[in-house]
């Protein structure tokens, strides 16, 4: 695939027109292991002249690679500044293969480290590679840079989430529903109930 230039026009404030040539980026497909051997699946969006960089784009929690269309946009931006970009599904999202009880910190922190493995033998660059990570990437991202500082050349963190434990361990230790179910437990064991429906529920839990 090849890079195409369009010529565009601007209308201005004052009326007038101004014209600058947009030059559309070359999206490549690519697939690469993360250490543990999961398949990932990403898009590499190539600059069409001398590349002055290199970038991985890593995103949220429940989306793609393509982070809601923000990362392709910023994938063509970047690119159009001259930064190679490889953007790329987290392990068990989008294409990328995976299942969900494999996403943990420590998983998404080498499948961040993989991506810039690939980026730097894909484009034959040896060098450190820009991190930009969204929401649930953040704080991996941030794990990955204190761990590999001479892999990393620039992190962005975009409304990441660094606590980990606030969100997925207190704040549903102190959710309605888990309070709610807590207090049926306890009412439960303070009336006491016949042995067969207390093993029963017992059992359950």
């Amino acid at each position: 695939m090849f890079p195409v230039s369009s010529l565009w026009a601007v209308l201005r404030c004052d009326g007038g027109f101004t014209t600058f040539w947009r030059v559309a980026v070359a999206d490549l497909e690519t697939a690469f292991r993360s250490l543990d051997g999961t398949a990932l699946e990403g898009t590499v969006s190539a600059p069409s002249g001398v590349v002055k960089g290199l970038a991985v784009l890593a995103h949220g929690a429940g989306v793609t690679r393509e982070e809601g269309g923000f990362f392709a946009r910023l994938a063509t931006g970047l690119a159009g500044a001259g930064v190679r970009c490889l953007r790329f599904d987290l392990r068990a999202h989008g294409a990328s293969a995976g299942r969900p009880e494999e996403i943990t910190i420590a998983g998404v922190a080498n499948d961040i480290r993989s991506a810039g493995d690939h980026l730097r033998v894909e484009s034959g660059l040896d060098r450190p590679v820009h991190v930009i990570a969204a929401s649930f990437s953040g704080g991996a991202a941030a794990l990955h840079a204190a761990h590999r500082p001479q892999d990393v050349e620039r992190l962005v963190l975009l409304n990441p989430r660094i606590d980990y434990r606030e969100r997925y361990i207190t704040a549903v230790r102190t959710s309605p529903r888990t309070t709610s179910r807590r207090r049926r437990r306890r009412r439960w064991r303070s009336r006491g109930s016949p042995s067969g429906a207390r093993s029963s529920w017992a059992a359950r839990c």
